[in-house]
């Protein structure tokens, strides 16, 4: 899906060994983030979402 929305490199990060990462993401994964904003999209999205997302980045 990212790929199809043309989204720009991002990092993965991945919680499993961080127990506050684990408690913050927990069932939302897989969560985008803004890194300058620091908004962010928690699972389910669609599409449509995504693109609504990618295009309010800073």
């Amino acid at each position: 899906m990212l790929a199809a929305a043309r989204a720009p490199d991002f990092d993965s990060v991945f919680i499993d060994d961080d127990n506050v990462l684990e408690a913050r993401y927990g069932v939302r994964v897989p969560v985008l983030r803004e890194t300058v904003s620091g908004a962010e999209l928690d699972w389910p999205f669609d599409a449509a979402k995504l693109a609504d997302f990618l295009s309010r980045r800073v």
